[in-house]
């Protein structure tokens, strides 16, 4: 499994929830090189959350020079979504991404 370094989250209120902006270096660590990803969405941001309780959200990641490398840009509802975390790492397989807090990113690889 592919994993970003920690990236600062912010909101952009002309996202929809699901969609998720990184910058191409960012998604080169995913291995990603095209603009736009079609993905399910799961959340792993609390330690104590079991794995069922994150049902996968539909959604795509964005690739856009427009956002800064090492910053997230969800939407403000996503980001209620994912405990209004300040800092998150992405991991991916296959068609899946995780928003993972710093905290449980061992458990998730």
């Amino acid at each position: 499994m592919k994993s970003t370094k920690p990236l600062m989250v912010y909101t952009n209120s002309r996202l929809s929830t699901g969609d998720l902006v990184i910058h191409p270096n960012d998604g080169f660590d995913l291995g990603l090189m095209h603009n736009r990803y079609p993905v399910d969405v799961h959340l792993k941001v609390h330690s104590l959350m079991p794995e069922t309780d994150t049902l996968p959200v539909p959604g795509e990641i964005h690739l856009s020079n427009a956002c800064r490398s090492g910053t997230l840009e969800v939407s403000q509802r996503q980001w209620e979504m994912m405990h209004k975390q300040e800092q998150v790492i992405l991991a991916i397989k296959d068609k899946d991404i995780f928003i993972v807090s710093n905290k449980t990113i061992s458990k998730v690889m």
